[in-house]
């Protein structure tokens, strides 16, 4: 009688464990942010992108569209680009990039934490739970929600450096949009100066032909729209999450710009070695991740969903934590924050990513600095966090010592 009792009890606790672990928070979070895209649609930033790629093709007046001071303010060889969407309506090209950017969040994902599907498929509670707090994150969200291509080239910039190693899609995307061309720095500094060369020249040959076909419009970019920002707006509001943004709130648009000037450069220098020695370490993803984050922190401007790099840095994080409680606790306040700030009025944080980035490279500095270096033991190239086998040995005056 007893076990015709107990035995029911045990079969429910056993499906609520089943439950509790399965993949249900990724499926909520998937249903939420395509709820969250369906009823807060914005394709403005599309509609500046179909407006400069059809004068790419006609007028030649990319940067004359303005919409609430906002504009084109991309090369003229990303309009060119843009005109193989700009003949559909707005809303087709909207979807059409929102449909680019699902799929490059999953390249991105893959590539930060290789295994988080697998482990999701297996109802592995923990992964799945993290996996649903990046896919419903504030950088994810507002890609997808703008129809902003930030994922889509973080996809590309991480394919190329961590898988295919070439350089030309890393180029590409530097001629896209400038700010991946961090990551040839990145990869001078690592002495990976075939994949750098390839990248740089890819981006010349763009350059290039922006001024064969739009010659007028090209001078006007180089010379003028890139210096004086044109088309960004104010770098006071409350959107710009760099430190030039929280700066110059704080003290002011001419001030603020002086001082960015001043800590931009040792910010640049510190990220680029934190990179390194997590590549010289092993951790390549990290690696990654700090060199985005980086860009983050000391582009002009960096919009909530520039800040995509938080995800491979957060996985990279993840990786390195390894019972470490403080810098856990700051990973769970780096997701909780990128997921409730998108449903915070934007004003509440609007300092918010500058300084989580800023403690969470510090502690990344502190615990890196403790571990020995693994380039003496690899192959002189970074190690993907996914490759398990063992290293190979290899002649001692073939190591290179990177950024030390």
């Amino acid at each position: 009688m007893t076990t015709q009792l107990v035995e029911p009890v045990a079969v429910q606790r056993s499906r609520l464990a089943a439950l509790l672990h399965g993949p249900w928070p990724l499926l909520v979070a998937t249903a939420s942010v395509g709820c969250l895209i369906a009823l807060r649609p914005d394709r403005g930033d599309v509609e500046i992108y179909r407006q400069g790629g059809r004068a790419a093709v006609t007028t030649g007046a990319v940067f004359a569209y303005q919409q609430q001071g906002h504009g084109f303010t991309y090369p003229p060889f990303a309009a060119l680009v843009m005109a193989l969407l700009a003949w559909l309506p707005n809303w087709a090209m909207w979807a059409a990039l929102v449909l680019g950017g699902i799929g490059a969040l999953g390249v991105v994902l893959a590539l930060s934490a290789p295994g988080i599907f697998a482990a999701a498929r297996r109802r592995a509670g923990n992964s799945t739970l993290g996996l649903a707090a990046l896919v419903v994150s504030e950088p994810v969200v507002t890609t997808l929600r703008f129809g902003q291509v930030d994922l889509l080239l973080a996809a590309i910039v991480m394919a190329d450096v961590l898988v295919f190693r070439r350089g030309v899609l890393l180029g590409f995307a530097t001629a896209m949009k400038l700010t991946p061309g961090l990551f040839v720095v990145y990869l001078l500094a690592r002495r990976r100066y075939r994949e750098a060369r390839t990248a740089a020249a890819t981006f010349a040959v763009s350059v290039l032909w922006g001024f064969l076909v739009l010659p007028r419009t090209s001078s006007t970019y180089w010379t003028h729209n890139l210096i004086a920002g044109t088309g960004v707006g104010s770098f006071t509001t409350v959107g710009n999450q760099s430190v030039h943004g929280v700066i110059s709130r704080v003290l002011g648009a001419h001030l603020g710009t002086a001082v960015w000037l001043v800590l931009a450069v040792p910010i640049l220098v510190g990220g680029l070695r934190l990179a390194c020695r997590a590549a010289e370490a092993g951790l390549a993803v990290l690696a990654v991740g700090t060199v985005g984050v980086t860009g983050c922190l000391v582009s002009p401007v960096s919009w909530p969903h520039h800040w995509v790099w938080f995800l491979p840095l957060v996985c990279g994080l993840w990786r390195l934590r390894a019972g470490d409680l403080l810098l856990t606790r700051w990973l769970a306040v780096a997701a909780v924050f990128a997921v409730v700030s998108q449903f915070v009025p934007l004003k509440a944080v609007g300092i918010g990513y500058v300084p989580i980035a800023v403690v969470l490279l510090v502690l990344q500095r502190g615990r890196l600095a403790g571990r020995r270096s693994s380039a003496s033991a690899v192959r002189p190239r970074d190690v993907h966090p996914g490759d398990t086998s063992r290293p190979h040995r290899q002649h001692p005056r073939s190591v290179h010592r990177n950024c030390s």
